[in-house]
Order: structure tokens, then C-alpha cells, then sequence
């Protein structure tokens, strides 16, 4: 774990930790990376989400962008939800029912990461991470179903270089 110094330069940490597939003589072929931030954090932090989403993730990393919601504003400057920043940055967003649903989804998310060459963003709010629940840790009890009826390009959806944004 290594944290940012801010939201912003946490995300472009983030960003750059899906760039190992650029370069040859990487030590690992992948890193999944994970962002958290609230509101204000979440709005400052909206370029690298869209630059970053813009070109990709690894193909044996992916990203979860959390955003910690707080409508009634009992511990942030401003109330808040972060749907229509992650809107804006063309991420597919998930949105955890539950404590389980965090466990689940937070996998699902990566995978559709990784598959998708997205970032994607994760919506908590305080009444399901503030809570507590007994939760099924099986790692077998769940599993990962890829598309078989889509063609991926040459070259997958990841991030790839040179890769012009008009193509991205």
C-alpha cells in the first residue's frame, strides 16, 4: 500500500501503476489499483479519471475508483455523490447494496476492469461502510463469467502504446 499525498496525485499513482504492460523488463506483469476519496476530493480529482480512464488499464491490473458519498455531510465539508463525476469520466459505476455486496463487487470490478481497459467507479455511502455484517470469504463461491460473444481487437481494450486519444 502506498498512499497519495492528495486525492489528485493519488489517482495519477493509481494511473501509473497500469502502465507496467509499456514497459519491457516490467517486474510484474500487472498491479490492480484502488482510489478512494470524497466529495471534494472526488470533483478535484476528475481529469486523471478521465485521462487515466481514457487510456486504459492493464490487462492484469484494472482500477476501483472509491468514491465515500456523504449525503447528510456528518463528517465532510459538503454533502455530496460522486455519480455524475464518475458520469463525466465515462466510468461505468457500481453501487454495493451491503457489506457483502463491497466484497463481491469490489472483484466484479476489477474484472470488469481488467477486461474493459476502464476505470471503474465504486459508490459507497456511510450507512453500508460504517456498518458491520458477517460476509462469505469462499473464494470459490463466486466466479468471474468473461464475454464469449465479443471479438476483442488486436491488442485487446488495454492500455497500449502509441495509442492516439482520437483512437482511445
Amino acid at each position: 500500500f502506498t498512499p497519495g499525498l492528495n486525492e489528485d496525485l493519488a489517482a495519477t499513482m493509481v494511473w501509473g501503476t497500469q502502465q507496467t504492460n509499456l514497459f519491457p523488463g516490467a517486474k510484474v506483469q500487472g498491479v490492480y489499483g484502488m482510489w478512494y476519496g470524497k466529495g471534494p476530493g472526488v470533483d478535484r480529482s476528475g481529469d486523471v479519471f478521465k485521462h487515466g480512464n481514457a487510456a486504459g488499464t492493464s490487462p492484469y491490473g484494472g482500477v476501483l475508483a472509491l468514491a465515500a458519498d456523504d449525503h447528510a455531510c456528518r463528517s465532510s465539508t459538503l454533502p455530496h455523490g460522486s455519480e455524475e463525476e464518475f458520469v463525466s469520466a465515462m466510468m461505468p459505476i457500481l453501487n454495493p447494496a451491503g457489506v457483502q455486496d463491497i466484497l463481491d463487487m469490489g472483484l466484479l470490478g476489477w474484472a470488469m476492469s481488467r477486461y474493459t481497459g476502464r476505470w471503474v467507479g465504486f459508490k459507497t455511502i456511510a450507512e453500508t461502510v460504517e456498518s458491520s455484517a458477517s460476509v462469505d470469504v469462499d473464494p470459490f463461491a463466486r466466479s468471474i463469467v468473461l464475454p464469449e460473444d465479443f471479438a476483442l481487437p488486436p491488442g485487446g481494450l488495454s492500455i497500449r502504446w502509441p495509442d492516439p486519444p482520437v483512437d482511445q
